[in-house]
């Protein structure tokens, strides 16, 4: 049987966010999942109630990040350090190979957040979001397109900002790993799948008028 994992959620340490670390951990276990990553924004506040919410659920809590590089997002999975945002992309991805971590192109092609095709082919990233649930059918398949032909492993996850979002999109491994070294290995030798399609027509509509109004709340500045 297949093991699945959500690796790219946001919880209450995100400005974004809207549910608790033990929120986000009930909902992993209720769908089905053996592991699961918080990846807040330029945070690891919430690792440590996720991680005693975990243990007691028998849930794998794969410890991340998502970081803002000057090009687009990159998710920093098996981190539990921060990487200082603002650096270029090629600088943020040693960094988090430094920590030991993998570094992922998130969402590719999404506006605002989203690293641009020429980043992720010129950037040698561990992996690549081929489906996240916060990204378009149309992005998703473009990502994965993409990262089959660079021959690079491919992950799945919700992006969720809400408990209810949790598992909308996956990352399948043949058998379940026994720790979070064994999740990344899995992942870098390409034997864990994306699973999920992504968001239809006007659910991304939705989607999109509210992050439009984040942005603009923001001042135009990047997440």
């Amino acid at each position: 049987m297949p093991f699945e994992a959500d690796l790219h959620m946001h919880t209450t340490r995100s400005s974004d966010g809207n549910s608790t670390p033990a929120e986000m951990v009930d909902a992993a276990v209720r769908a089905g999942l053996f592991a699961i990553a918080i990846t807040d924004h330029n945070s690891v506040g919430g690792l440590k109630e996720a991680r005693s919410a975990a243990r007691e659920r028998d849930l794998l809590l794969v410890p991340g990040v998502e970081v803002s590089s000057l090009e687009g997002h990159v998710l920093a999975l098996g981190v539990e350090g921060l990487v200082r945002r603002g650096l270029h992309a090629d600088e943020t991805v040693r960094r988090i190979e430094d920590l030991g971590g993998l570094a992922v192109a998130a969402h590719p092609g999404r506006v605002y957040t989203g690293l641009h095709e020429e980043d992720v082919r010129s950037v040698r990233f561990g992996a690549v979001e081929v489906a996240n649930g916060h990204s378009s059918v149309k992005l998703n398949r473009k990502a994965r397109d993409l990262a089959r032909g660079l021959g690079v492993p491919t992950t799945g996850g919700s992006d969720a900002h809400h408990a209810r979002e949790v598992g909308a999109c996956r990352t399948v491994f043949p058998s379940a790993p026994a720790n979070v070294e064994g999740v990344l290995e899995a992942i870098r030798k390409g034997e864990a799948k994306a699973s999920g399609e992504g968001k239809k027509p006007g659910a991304q509509l939705r989607l999109n008028v509210r992050m439009a109004a984040r942005w603009v709340a923001r001042g135009g500045r990047r997440m």
